[in-house]
């Protein structure tokens, strides 16, 4: 890595078929299996066998690399295991806040809300992706205050820029990001449905993966929708920068962000957002200029929207035009490395 440092990820497995260990661009990158965060009684054997073999997989990467600096990325029960390793290992300490920490996780469990409010008390720098996450950050614990800076997520702009469009045989739109009740993906397969017979020339797109996959396939081909709505699982940047360039535009009917890189990705490859009317798609799309609000959970709404944008090449042509005189230096990966 650039001025000798090296970087080694540690992530959950999810989905299982992705390799245990590898390497990208020289980042090593190990997958464990980590414990269930809400179990079962029955649950509960398998949930502690997982979690001492988690704690020592971390503990020996942690000791053998002698790693000196620990970015907490997710703070979820990984955040539990990063604060017994400090008891054993001295290393400095960066939590960095994407928004479904403040949002989702502190409403798991008490233990969830202690070990986020301990990791905030005890880090020695926090990061969030916006002002607003920022501030709810310092409410939900004050001792964090003078130690948190906002930095914004980081898209690598050239290679979006330099990437193909995806090849696929119909016009299509496009939902990239997980498959997790706050993403509102249901939203979005009923919206398609209430305007599939009018939109006969147009499929939807799905790339991730994420727990509510298998409901989300079963809605769509109860909705008559199986052969409209194509699940590709999870993707590769470089595919999902592909799919954006080809894409008619993106959808995100999220219930909540915190800064939503997706829709940053379609900018800098062109393409509009039509995002519900929340916190972090309101700071990033701007309403009429480079993409279309519509309430959240409004079915009806969205589906007025997609027949609006896909029926009109011209407001597409304009709100492009308008995207592509906007400047994205603030959120170039490349700058944001050097700054």
């Amino acid at each position: 890595m650039q001025d000798g440092h090296r970087v080694t990820v540690l992530t959950s497995r999810i989905p299982g078929s992705l390799a245990t260990e590898e390497f990208r661009r020289g980042v090593q990158i190990k997958r464990l299996g980590y414990p269930c965060q809400k179990p079962t009684l029955a649950q509960w054997p398998s949930t502690v066998w997982r979690s001492l073999a988690v704690l020592l997989s971390l503990f020996r990467v942690v000791k053998n690399q002698r790693i000196d600096v620990v970015c907490l990325g997710l703070v979820g029960i990984e955040s539990f295991f990063v604060l017994i390793l400090r008891h054993f290992i001295a290393f400095r300490l960066i939590v960095y806040i994407h928004g479904g920490e403040m949002r989702s996780y502190i409403r798991v469990s008490p233990f969830m809300r202690w070990s986020l409010r301990e990791c905030l008390r005890l880090c020695d720098a926090a990061i969030a992706v916006s002002e607003k996450l920022r501030e709810e950050t310092i409410a939900f614990e004050p001792l964090v205050k003078n130690k948190i800076t906002v930095l914004p997520g980081g898209i690598d702009i050239e290679e979006i820029r330099m990437q193909g469009a995806y090849q696929h045989p119909r016009t299509y739109i496009l939902y990239a990001g997980r498959l997790h009740p706050v993403k509102g993906v249901d939203v979005l397969i009923q919206a398609i449905q209430r305007v599939s017979a009018r939109m006969p020339d147009i499929d939807l797109l799905v790339a991730g993966t994420g727990p509510l996959e298998s409901n989300l396939r079963q809605s769509a081909a109860d909705l008559g929708l199986a052969d409209r709505v194509l699940f590709l699982g999870a993707q590769e940047r470089s595919t999902v920068f592909a799919l954006l360039k080809g894409c008619e535009f993106l959808v995100l009917p999220s219930h909540a962000e915190g800064c939503p890189m997706v829709v940053l990705e379609a900018m800098a490859a062109g393409k509009l957002t039509l995002g519900s009317r929340v916190k972090g798609i309101r700071e990033v799309v701007e309403e009429g200029k480079t993409g279309t609000l519509f309430e959240r959970g409004d079915v009806d709404g969205l589906a007025k929207l997609i027949l609006e944008h896909h029926s009109s090449p011209n407001l597409r042509c304009r709100l492009e035009e308008n995207i592509r005189a906007t400047g994205l230096a603030a959120y170039d990966m490349r700058s944001l490395a050097l700054g």
